[in-house]
């Protein structure tokens, strides 16, 4: 068995707000370390074409050091769910039954970032999920998983025992780059091990500062100091996203290097 590293939860230019082409993440990730990434294109905005172009390319950029796994990030009701793995997505179908057909021909459903929900999952939908995303960087840092969606997870865990906490990059820009990653342990380096390590939740969701396994069970001073980084983290990146909104506004931007300073330690 080879232990690797990877991210999931990306977006490439295929997507809307994707800054950077699959090669070039492909480039960087192996830079990095990383053996394989989990793509979440965002579908609004394409086609039926563009679906089934954004997957091929993931394919023809994929070999034996480095796995593209296609996927898609698809709303549904106030959630936004992530087929990884899914090669396609059918758009003539309501959300809940693509959701249905992406998970029937293989694909890991998670939920993303289930603050920007309020937490909620309908019964409808948590019969589908495989995971939900506990961590998510944008929204919770790159240091610390958020405490209240650990504490969904736990929740939603005691209904169904099967499901899984992930983290996630939800990758647009260069400056996503970093933590956290997934790894785990494969006996080669293909989608299909990988996916399946995933499925059974053979992995650990790592940071510099943590390292969480697929069922996270936080308990005494390990819970406080999660609990106090995360909404420490959560709220200084809540303040920066509304100082960039106010500057934005009055035709100001924040100094480049700040901003990278901000992003590294956050």
């Amino acid at each position: 068995m080879n232990q690797i590293n990877g991210y999931l939860h990306l977006h490439s230019s295929h997507s809307y707000d994707g800054k950077l082409s699959l090669p070039e993440i492909k480039e960087k990730c192996l830079a990095l370390g990383m053996s394989f990434v989990a793509m979440a294109e965002h579908i609004d905005g394409l086609t039926a074409d563009d679906i089934q172009s954004a997957a091929s390319e993931c394919r023809v950029l994929s070999d034996s050091k480095f796995v593209f796994m296609p996927g898609f990030e698809l709303p549904y009701k106030d959630c936004h769910v992530l087929l990884l793995g899914a090669t396609d997505v059918r758009l003539d179908l309501p959300p809940l039954e693509a959701i249905k057909l992406a998970k029937q021909q293989g694909a890991f459903i998670v939920l993303a970032h289930p603050h920007r929900n309020h937490y909620q999952i309908g019964q409808d939908l948590l019969e589908l999920l495989d995971g939900i995303e506990v961590w998510n960087q944008q929204y919770d840092g790159k240091r610390y998983p958020r405490i209240q969606a650990l504490e969904l997870f736990e929740k939603s865990s005691a209904k169904k025992a099967s499901l899984l906490a992930i983290a996630g990059l939800d990758f647009h820009r260069a400056s996503h780059f970093g933590n956290p990653h997934i790894k785990l342990d494969v006996s080669e380096i293909s989608e299909k091990e990988i996916i399946n390590q995933l499925k059974t939740g053979n992995y650990l969701m790592v940071s510099k500062a943590v390292g969480l396994s697929s069922r996270p069970k936080l308990f005494g001073l390990q819970r406080l100091k999660v609990g106090f980084m995360s909404r420490l983290s959560c709220g200084a990146i809540a303040f920066g996203k509304s100082v960039n909104k106010w500057l934005y506004e009055h035709n100001l931007a924040m100094p480049k290097r700040l901003k990278e300073t901000i992003r590294k330690r956050l």
